[in-house]
């Protein structure tokens, strides 16, 4: 049997017995606030839009999982693994996850990896590019957004980095 309980109170907040956590963790995704998912093998889970804001995901493994829109605030994501999971529009939880509005695109970045819009690739690849590799990303508009922005938001993770 599956269960998830409140990080906080310890409660049974959801269970199922035919439902691995994934599958229980995708089921409710909308509600798992406050919920304890410490150590959870979470790899790949669609949680598109959820509410994990107050969450413990320490030590989870959120590799490849889906956690655009995601609402991370005040989430505990100590020692998590992040590697390839989807940010985009995330929210994040200030520590291991920062996330940032400029203009047209949301920009979420870990110690590691740094996703503009849709696009997520490692710092230092970022640091890399060329104008025309930003410009097969985005067009013209997408070159001068990176123009007028790229050096803030370096200067920005460099003094506010994120932590493992």
């Amino acid at each position: 049997m599956s269960k998830i309980p409140n990080r906080f109170t310890g409660e049974v907040m959801f269970e199922d017995e035919n439902l691995n956590i994934i599958d229980l963790c995708v089921k409710y995704k909308k509600n798992l606030s406050r919920a304890n998912l410490s150590s959870a093998n979470l790899r790949g889970a669609n949680l598109r839009g959820a509410d994990l804001s107050r969450a413990d995901l320490s030590d989870a493994n959120l590799s490849d999982a889906d956690l655009s829109g995601a609402n991370l605030s005040s989430a505990n994501l100590s020692s998590a693994n992040l590697s390839s999971a989807n940010l985009f529009g995330a929210i994040g939880n200030k520590e291991q996850i920062k996330s940032i509005q400029i203009e047209k695109y949301n920009i979420c970045y870990t110690v590691d990896i740094l996703q503009i819009g849709c696009e997520r690739h490692t710092v230092n690849e970022w640091k890399s590019y060329t104008d025309e590799d930003i410009r097969k990303m985005d067009g013209n508009d997408g070159l001068h957004w990176w123009e007028k922005w790229k050096d803030w938001i370096f200067k920005t993770i460099e003094m506010s980095p994120a932590v493992k």
